[in-house]
C-alpha cells in the first residue's frame, strides 16, 4: 500500500479518534456540570421549602399571639373593672385586632369548625361590649356597663365567673388564667392550642 495512503488513513484515523475522545469529554464534563446543577437545585429548593415552613410557622405563630392577646386583655380588664371601686376609670374599649377575621381564617388547619366558631362569638362579644361603651356616656352610667364586663368573663368561665374575679388580675398567668376548673371545656382546648402553637414555633427555631 503507497506511503501516501496509509498516511491519509492514519490521519484520518486521528482525527475520527480525536473527535471521539473530544465528543466523549465534552459528554462527561457537560453530564457532571448537569448533575452539579441538579444537585444545586435541590438544596436551593430545600431552603426555599424550609424557609417558607419557617415563615409560615412564625406568622401562625404571631397569630395565635394575637388571638391570645386579645381574649386575655379582654378578661384581665373585665375583672379588672368588676374589681376596682372606681369604677367610671376603668371603663374602655377592648383593644383587638381589627383584622381578626383573616387571623382567625389563617388557623382554620389548627381547628375544626365548633372551635372556629367560639373564636368568633368572643370576638363578637367583644365588639359589642366595645359599641355600647362608645355609644353610652359612661361618666354617668358607669353602673351599666357592670353587665357588659361580666358578660366576657361569663363567656369563658359561664356560671364559675365570680370564682374568677377572686383571683388577683395584676399577678395571674396566662397558664392560671387557662388551667383551672372553672373555664369552659372549649375554650380551655381554644386556648391551649393557641398557646401550643406558639411552642412549636420556639421548638422549630432552635432546631
Amino acid at each position: 500500500m503507497p506511503i501516501p495512503v496509509i498516511t491519509s488513513i492514519i490521519s484520518a484515523i486521528s482525527i475520527i479518534s480525536g473527535s471521539a475522545l473530544g465528543a466523549w469529554c465534552s459528554w462527561v464534563i457537560n453530564n457532571k456540570i448537569h448533575k452539579i446543577q441538579i444537585e444545586e437545585e435541590h438544596v436551593l429548593l430545600k431552603e426555599k421549602q424550609e424557609f417558607e415552613t419557617l415563615y409560615k410557622t412564625k406568622e401562625i405563630c404571631s397569630t395565635a399571639n394575637s388571638i391570645k392577646l386579645d381574649v386575655c386583655t379582654a378578661v384581665f380588664q373585665s375583672i379588672r373593672f368588676l374589681e376596682c371601686k372606681n369604677k367610671k376609670d376603668n371603663i374602655f374599649i377592648f383593644p383587638i385586632n381589627k383584622n381578626y377575621s383573616f387571623s382567625i381564617s389563617l388557623l382554620c388547619d389548627y381547628f375544626n369548625i365548633r372551635e372556629l366558631s367560639y373564636i368568633y362569638q368572643f370576638y363578637g362579644l367583644i365588639e359589642t361590649v366595645n359599641n355600647k361603651i362608645l355609644m353610652k356616656n359612661y361618666y354617668t352610667n358607669e353602673d351599666s356597663f357592670i353587665s357588659e364586663y361580666k358578660a366576657v368573663i361569663k363567656k369563658l368561665y359561664g356560671l364559675n365567673y365570680e370564682e374568677i374575679l377572686k383571683l388577683d388580675v395584676n399577678s395571674i398567668s396566662y397558664e392560671e388564667l387557662i388551667n383551672n376548673e372553672y373555664i369552659k371545656q372549649g375554650y380551655k382546648e381554644i386556648l391551649s392550642k393557641l398557646d401550643n402553637l406558639c411552642k412549636l414555633s420556639k421548638i422549630k427555631d432552635n432546631k
